[in-house]
């Protein structure tokens, strides 16, 4: 059983970033992200966007993150994502969704680790720390906020370390090490350079005055929560707010006026349930009940039951603990003895239950699993039993009857499975071919035309506006048209994919010229070269033939030479060549330029289905299906294509059609 002081001080872990805050302009930021500002002061307006709804309205934090999510996929920026993802799992966090919290954080660690980030790294580790120690595993929580410290000391970041020195005073200060956790406090308050942080620093002096409250020294507390009062009174701090009222209330309690510090606890409940913040409301909760137990221990239990449902909820077993201690001491003051003892078997088997809860969903979808399995195999062995049952009393009835007539109907019914098998087979191979279709098309539609069609709609919402200056307008209506040229580019390749998917469209094999072909596209396209002064040389020969579908062979060379435009700079030079020689009855074509080029990873992936598209010299959008569709009408002609490119050396893509 705790403490009862020890009760009334500890106010749970908490995650508070480190970062500075001044006056939210929430109207601002909203405009800056559908702006063309750079990305990472996307990043950091996305950030503050949350912090702002985070308590005020959980809804709209988390639309603001998913926009910022869909943005940074779509720029295939591993940073933000990995960021919005922590955010999303804090926001989780903030209102008890710890295992939905959990899967975001582990998504975030993954792409942080994979880009050697020590910054986001430590973040995440922070995380994993407050969640173990709200399950009160306190040994395992320290070591994780030891080893954020350490990242946050690899990345050079003080936001990590001074995430790391609060949480380990938060920790020491529940061992009982009061000196421990104050000279962690102030080491966090070294780590902050800006005195306009206020979040930050009413966090230190919030845990400050709790454990000089602990230490006896009661004057110096009530300073420093007086100081975090004064700097939080704000409705953006509101979190912050609440724990210098719970903090005010346990300092007037130690003062002996249990009605000024009953006044406290009861504004922070109004606030903790008008925010939906379901830990602080139980606590809060508990911590009234504790003042009213002096003098109404019948009331004060009622108080805890109402705060034993809501902690339940959430799951929180270091609240929990703490309320059924209370409730303990309750029973005694009442002289029920014997509900005192009935209510720690009920704590007891409370906290075991939660402890093995995730054990036992996960054993029980094991389970499951294998009573699936069994069941199948099962219904399999009965269909098996039956069919041999019935063929035995057709055998036994045909030879009681006529011999002939049995065969003869025997192999009719034979004939007539086999057909309707064949047909069956070819049914469902149409079903699963279409099927694919509707999954790429969705795919397409979802990740490629969703996106900036929702950006447009953005763009010109943010167009309406009348506060929007002309310059800015013409940078605005400069994205608007790439955004629209990109979905139109998307939506063309995706029609002409759709085409030949579901209108079984077939490859029209004939001998064509390929030179006329290569000419005709480079003239399509000379306009875009033009803009970028790149020179494109047609390197082929007249009357060189090629033996397939021409309009797959043209199709191939516009994509993979719009590609080429594309990651090549300004004053390049793209060639186009073949070679007769280099595969035995194969016309070899190649698209050859001397662009910013790809590393291994993206040369490893450069014909993946439905890819990311990507962002050229110029920042053109691509739209993430053309390398797809070639490498697919490729091998419809019977040929293969594949790619060589060095960062910086640019890029040669080769394909083979039939010669002819």
């Amino acid at each position: 059983m705790r403490n009862l002081a020890s009760v009334i001080l500890i106010f749970g872990l908490l995650c508070c970033t480190h970062v500075s805050q001044g006056k939210t302009d929430i109207t601002k930021l909203q405009k800056l992200v559908v702006s063309t500002a750079p990305d990472s002061t996307k990043s950091e307006a996305y950030y503050k966007i949350y912090d702002y709804y985070k308590y005020k309205n959980r809804d709209s934090a988390f639309y603001f993150l998913e926009q910022g999510y869909k943005y940074f996929i779509a720029r295939n920026d591993p940073k933000a994502i990995a960021n919005i993802l922590r955010y999303f799992g804090k926001l989780e966090m903030n209102h008890g969704n710890n295992g939905i919290a959990k899967v975001r954080f582990d998504e975030a660690m993954q792409i942080f680790k994979s880009i050697n980030n020590h910054s986001g790294i430590g973040f995440v580790i922070n995380s994993y720390g407050v969640m173990e120690g709200q399950k009160g595993n306190f040994s395992e929580a320290t070591k994780y906020f030891l080893t954020a410290l350490k990242e946050g000391e690899l990345g050079h970041n003080a936001s990590v370390k001074y995430d790391a020195y609060l949480n380990l005073g938060r920790v020491s200060g529940e061992m009982g090490d009061i000196e421990q956790a104050i000279a962690y406090y102030k080491d966090a308050q070294a780590q902050i350079n800006d005195s306009s942080d206020i979040r930050s620093l009413c966090n230190v002096y919030n845990n400050l005055g709790i454990q000089y409250a602990k230490k006896g020294d009661l004057k110096t507390a009530l300073a420093f929560i007086r100081k975090e009062q004064a700097l939080s009174n704000l409705d953006e701090y509101v979190d912050v707010y609440l724990y210098s009222l719970l903090n005010l209330s346990i300092i007037y309690q130690h003062y002996d006026q249990p009605d000024t510090a009953l006044k406290y606890l009861r504004e922070a409940l109004a606030i903790a349930e008008e925010k939906k913040l379901p830990i602080e409301e139980a606590k809060l909760l508990q911590n009234i009940a504790v003042i009213v137990s002096d003098t109404k221990p019948a009331e004060a239990m009622a108080i805890l039951e109402r705060a034993l449902v809501v902690a339940r909820k959430v799951g929180d077993r270091t609240v929990i603990d703490d309320i059924y201690s209370t409730m303990i001491v309750c029973q005694k003051k009442l002289g029920n003895y014997k509900g005192a003892i009935t209510i720690m078997e009920d704590e007891k088997f409370i906290l075991d239950s939660l402890y093995s809860i995730d054990k036992a969903k996960e054993i029980a979808n094991l389970l499951a699993l294998h009573d699936l399995k069994q069941s199948n195999n099962t219904i399999t062995d009965m269909k098996l039993a039956e069919q041999q049952a019935s063929i035995k009393r057709n055998a036994i009835l045909v030879i009681a009857a006529v011999l002939l007539i049995l065969l003869a109907v025997t192999t009719a019914i034979l004939r007539q499975i086999k057909r309707l098998n064949v047909q069956l087979n070819l049914r469902t191979e149409e079903l699963m071919a279409a099927n694919s279709i509707k999954d790429k098309v969705f795919s397409i539609i979802g990740h490629d035309l969703r996106g900036p069609l929702g950006n447009i709609i953005m763009v010109l919402d943010y167009l309406g506006t009348e506060d929007v200056a002309v310059e800015e307008r013409n940078e605005i209506l400069s994205s608007l048209q790439a955004l629209t040229n990109s979905s139109l580019g998307t939506l063309d390749n995706l029609l002409y994919w759709g085409k030949s998917q579901i209108s079984n469209y077939k490859t029209e094999t004939q001998v064509f010229d390929t030179y006329h072909y290569v000419q005709g596209v480079i003239a399509l396209l000379s306009f875009t070269a033009s803009q970028k002064k790149i020179a494109v040389i047609n390197n082929t020969e007249q009357d060189v033939k090629a033996n397939g579908d021409s309009n797959h062979f043209d199709f191939i060379i516009r994509n993979l030479l719009s590609n080429a435009i594309k990651f090549t700079k300004e004053n390049g030079r793209i060639e186009i060549l073949q070679y007769m020689d280099r595969i035995p009855g194969y016309l070899v074509t190649a698209v050859k330029d001397n662009g910013i080029g790809m590393d291994k990873a993206a040369l490893e992936n450069i014909f993946l289905s439905f890819k990311p598209g990507s962002f050229g010299t110029a920042n053109e959008k691509g739209t993430g299906i053309g390398l797809m569709l070639c490498k697919e009408f490729v091998e419809l002609n019977g040929g293969k294509i594949w790619a060589e490119s060095e960062p910086g050396k640019g890029s040669t893509i080769y394909f083979s059609f039939p010669a002819a």
